[in-house]
């Protein structure tokens, strides 16, 4: 069998978080896979880099011993992670000299839109405590942070920024929520509206560029980035607005059907992005709330948008792990 590039884990279903929007929760199929399932399907399949996600992957009982048995394996690692039990000085350590790239879940800026997200109190100061251990040991870039937005922790999610800056990212990832597992059946509540998202997309990158970290959005139509959409990651990662395949060889545990696939609406033909560079609006987004609330880009707005490139980092593409970080 030849190399594969990446292949992806989601290793357990536990995690002591219950975001509103993830895939996961709710499952009526609790499971981790052990990790001697996991590291025989590196020994066969010799993958470059493996991504381990869950759940929470650090909940996993076994999780050093995969991720020791995926370095020596010769793959580069990347785990996806809330982050809280890294409040352990000794695990923050592990993981920033074992993992290549950590995928750090950060939902909310502020205590009280966390509690709100993730349904747990207790868990804005433990990412405190992680983001102080993680410091001593990360190296420059080797995080990634991601946060999939609300409409309740929009408006205060420009101070994710501030609160990350001491483990200096190598970029800010945020993406709207996807119609699957829990936001599917709450999807009208905790979606952004597009004119709620155009109202404060200034302050969002304002507040990343205030921290000298590269920001990118993803699973957003481009009409609700306004003279932001160069940063839209569907544009230069277009498998994300896809949505992404669970290997069931890989993750027998999965039962749900987690493919999302974007397709155009009809007023987008008229869009000057529709066929280029537009990910489009979800069906499911369009079907509750119509049509009327897109916003058509012309050929002005997008000359005016075309020198919206000033990240800083030279040639940095919009980093992405190949499926979607909406959980943890």
């Amino acid at each position: 069998m030849g190399q594969n590039r990446t292949i992806s884990f989601l290793v357990t279903t536990a995690c002591e978080n219950q975001c509103r929007f993830c895939f996961e929760r709710g499952s009526a199929n609790a499971a981790i896979l052990p990790a001697d399932f996991v590291l025989a399907k590196v020994r066969e399949r010799k993958p470059m880099a493996v991504d381990i996600a869950g759940g929470e992957p650090l909940l996993h009982p076994e999780f050093r011993i995969m991720a020791d048995g995926i370095r020596k394996a010769g793959a580069r690692l990347t785990v996806t992670t809330n982050g809280l039990a890294l409040a352990d000085a000794g695990l923050a350590e592990f993981l920033a000299n074992t993992a290549n790239r950590i995928v750090l879940s950060v939902h909310a800026g502020t205590p009280e839109d966390y509690a709100h997200v993730t349904g747990n109190q207790e868990g804005f100061s433990l990412l405190r405590k992680a983001l102080s251990n993680l410091s001593k040991h990360v190296a420059k870039g080797q995080v990634l942070v991601n946060s999939t937005v609300t409409a309740q922790t929009w408006p205060a999610i420009s101070a994710v920024p501030k609160l990350t800056a001491p483990i200096d990212p190598l970029a800010w990832h945020v993406t709207n929520p996807m119609p699957l597992g829990a936001a599917a059946r709450d999807f009208a509540a905790i979606v952004p509206r597009i004119a709620q998202v155009r109202s404060g997309i200034d302050q969002v990158v304002q507040a990343a560029r205030q921290q000298g970290m590269d920001v990118f959005f993803g699973f957003f139509p481009a009409c609700a980035l306004g003279e932001h959409r160069r940063f839209n990651s569907d544009m230069v990662e277009p498998g994300q607005a896809r949505g992404f395949q669970v290997d069931r060889d890989l993750n027998p545990h999965q039962t749900q059907d987690l493919v999302f696939e974007r397709r155009f609406a009809e007023p987008c033909q008229d869009c000057r992005l529709a066929r280029t560079a537009c990910a489009g609006p979800s069906a499911e987004y369009l079907r509750l709330f119509g049509s009327d609330e897109l916003v058509a880009v012309t050929e002005a707005d997008t000359s005016r948008s075309s020198g919206d490139r000033s990240h800083r980092r030279a040639g940095s593409n919009a980093p992405t792990s190949g499926r979607p970080d909406e959980r943890d």
